[in-house]
């Protein structure tokens, strides 16, 4: 993940290289530039080509920064759930995604960390409903996802930023 050109702190960054590979006419290192950082290489001939003025917006870098580590992290259920949550909200907290540092595998491990610190204890008049958990660990079951007030809260503390709930 960003190997070949190392993590950007904003889009700026990533349209100065972007800017920088065109005027070098490397064509090929500006499409590795936008595939490295979650753009299409359609966007990267647009920008070539003179359709577009940025090989991306705010947004679109924020965005494209989310989906390389959501691919790199093969993210499944719940954990897939709180990537597309941040996607969802990602115009409101596009320049906090994108900074140095802040990663989706950062923010995950917040909210894993925030649910298991407040587990609740699931009744045993559902928990005896269960056929698949052992008779001896119904009393045991617990649940810890945060609801979503309180994910928005963690993501707004993490990435910075306002969201509309």
């Amino acid at each position: 993940m960003f190997d070949k050109f190392g993590e950007f702190d904003s889009a700026a960054e990533i349209n100065a290289k972007a800017k920088e590979l065109l005027d070098k006419d490397d064509m090929n290192g500006l499409v590795d530039l936008a595939l490295e950082n979650g753009l299409d290489r359609e966007d990267a001939e647009d920008y070539a080509d003179g359709i577009v003025e940025e090989l991306c917006t705010e947004l679109q870098a924020a965005l494209g920064k989310i989906k390389v580590e959501k691919e790199a992290l093969k993210l499944e259920r719940e954990l897939e759930d709180i990537a597309n949550e941040i996607e969802f909200y990602g115009a409101s907290l596009a320049a906090g995604i994108r900074q140095k540092g802040k990663s989706l595998a950062e923010y995950i491990a917040k909210v894993i960390d925030a649910g298991y610190r407040n587990a609740v204890s699931i009744p045993r008049e559902i928990t005896d409903k269960l056929t698949d958990v052992p008779k001896q660990f119904r009393a045991q079951v617990k649940t810890g996802m945060p609801n979503k007030a309180e994910r928005i809260k963690i993501m707004v503390d993490y990435f910075g930023g306002k969201v509309e709930k």
